[in-house]
C-alpha cells in the first residue's frame, strides 16, 4: 500500500514539476502560441495564446478527439491541422506524451499555434502558380504564333525578292523595245529620205515610211508609259519589301522575347511551388 502511495506520489511530484517549468515552455515556445499540460483525465494547466484562444481552461476534462486525448490513447506525440472553418483560425495542434521514470504515460504536453500566415502563404502560391500556369499557357500561344507570323513574312520577303528580280528582267525588255523602236524610226526616216530622192516613183514607198515612223513614234511613246507604270510598281514592291522585312525582325524578336518570357515563368512557377512547399512544412 505504501508503495502504491509513493508510486502515486511520485507521479504527482513529476507533474508538479512540469507546472513549475510550463510557463518558461509557454514563453519558449512563443507567447502567441496556446499551451497546456494535462494528467490523464483533465486540463491542469492552460495558457491561451496571444493570437490563438482555443475553448478550454484549467479544470476542464480531456475532450474525445482533441490532441491530448489522441495523445494519450495513442501513446506518442501527435500533430493535427485544425482547418479555419472549426474556431475561425487555422492552427496545427501538437502534443507529445509524459511518462514517469517507469514508463508509464501521466499526462500531456499540448500545444496550439496559428497558421494563419503559412495558410495564406500556401493559398497565395497555389494562387500564383494557377496564374502563371494561364500566363505560360497564353506566352507559348503567343510565341507559336509570332514564329508563325515570321514564317509568313520571310516568304513574303523571299516573294518580294523575286518580284524584284522579274521587275529589273522587265526593265532590260523594254530597254530592248525601245531599241528596236528607235531603230524602226531610224529606219522610217531614212526610207523617207530615199522615196524624196526617188520623187514620183518613191510616192508609195513614202507612205509606208511615214507609217513606219508613227509606229515607231506609238511603240516608243507605249514604251516610256510601261517603263513608267513599272517604275511606280517597282518602287510600291520596294515598299512592300521593307515592310515585310520589318515585320519579319518584330516578329522573329517577338517571338524570342516571347520564349524568354515563358522561360522566366517557369522559372517563377518552380518558386512558387517551393514557396508552398515551405508553407507547408513550417505547419508540420
Amino acid at each position: 500500500m505504501d508503495q502504491q502511495f509513493d508510486l502515486a506520489q511520485e507521479k504527482q511530484n513529476n507533474l508538479q514539476l512540469l507546472l513549475k517549468l510550463a510557463p518558461y515552455a509557454h514563453q519558449v515556445m512563443g507567447e502567441e502560441n496556446v499551451f497546456t499540460l494535462t494528467d490523464k483525465e483533465k486540463y491542469i494547466y492552460v495558457v491561451q495564446g496571444t493570437e490563438l484562444k482555443l475553448p478550454i481552461k484549467q479544470g476542464d476534462a480531456i475532450k474525445p478527439g482533441s490532441i491530448a486525448d489522441n495523445c494519450i490513447k495513442a501513446g506518442e506525440r501527435v500533430v493535427k491541422r485544425i482547418p479555419k472553418d472549426v474556431l475561425g483560425t487555422p492552427y496545427i495542434g501538437r502534443g507529445i506524451p509524459v511518462f514517469d521514470d517507469d514508463g508509464s504515460l501521466i499526462g500531456t504536453i499540448a500545444t496550439g499555434q496559428t497558421i494563419d500566415i503559412q495558410e495564406k502563404v500556401s493559398n497565395m502560391a497555389v494562387e500564383l502558380n494557377t496564374y502563371l500556369e494561364n500566363i505560360s499557357s497564353t506566352s507559348i500561344n503567343l510565341m507559336s504564333a509570332s514564329e508563325e507570323l515570321a514564317a509568313t513574312a520571310q516568304t513574303l520577303s523571299d516573294n518580294t525578292t523575286g518580284i524584284e528580280k522579274d521587275i529589273k528582267e522587265t526593265d532590260l525588255v523594254i530597254a530592248l523595245i525601245k531599241e528596236v523602236s528607235d531603230q524602226t524610226h531610224l529606219l522610217g526616216l531614212n526610207a523617207a529620205i530615199e522615196a524624196a530622192r526617188a520623187g514620183d516613183q518613191g510616192r508609195g514607198f513614202n507612205v509606208v515610211a511615214g507609217e513606219i515612223r508613227k509606229l515607231a513614234a506609238r511603240t516608243n511613246n507605249s514604251v516610256k508609259e510601261i517603263g513608267e507604270k513599272l517604275k511606280h510598281i517597282q518602287e510600291i514592291v520596294l515598299g512592300f519589301a521593307t515592310q515585310v522585312h520589318e515585320v519579319s525582325v518584330v516578329s522573329q524578336q517577338q517571338a524570342a522575347n516571347t520564349q524568354e518570357l515563358t522561360a522566366t515563368m517557369d522559372r517563377i512557377r518552380a518558386m512558387s511551388e517551393e514557396l508552398a512547399q515551405i508553407a507547408d512544412e513550417l505547419i508540420k
